[in-house]
């Protein structure tokens, strides 16, 4: 899961942090990402206009 890549890369959390995370704490670290990678998407699609 591409998600689960970039918390563990970018964010400096081991495989074994992730793991031992409650579900909510990892849903909430997942949406947050997903709202930072839609911001994303939509600044570089206005860079292209």
């Amino acid at each position: 899961m591409a998600l689960a890549h970039v918390v563990l890369q970018n964010l400096k959390i081991t495989p074994a942090q992730l793991a031992a995370m409650p579900q909510e704490e990892k849903a909430f670290i997942y949406a947050s990402l997903s709202v930072a990678a839609e911001e994303n998407k939509k600044i570089a699609e206005r860079r292209h206009d």
